[in-house]
């Protein structure tokens, strides 16, 4: 098998599917309230939907979580984005 022309599928059990489930559904809860406060910070519309979701992360020796909110639909006020540290909102992207 050439590892890059294919790639394992593995089936995982009932539970785990239905624990993954409820596992994105909270996620999802939580990324769009997330939104909601950038956006609302910013003065941004915050009834849109989330529909990409991005986080990066720095290192052990800097440490820094940069997230960014990207609307399910392209809107004229941008996209919103929190990094922390300087624990900041910004319209993306944050310098």
């Amino acid at each position: 098998m050439n590892e890059k022309t294919s790639k394992q599928k593995v089936e995982v059990s009932r539970e785990e599917r239905a624990r993954m489930t409820k596992l994105t559904e909270e996620v999802t809860v939580r990324v769009q309230e997330m939104a909601r406060i950038v956006r609302g910070n910013l003065g941004m519309n915050v009834n849109v939907p989330v529909g990409k979701f991005t986080m990066t992360t720095g290192t052990p020796e800097n440490p820094r979580i940069h997230l960014e909110f990207e609307p399910i639909i392209v809107l004229s006020d941008g996209n919103g984005c929190y990094a922390d540290p300087p624990g900041i909102c910004c319209e993306c992207p944050c310098p």
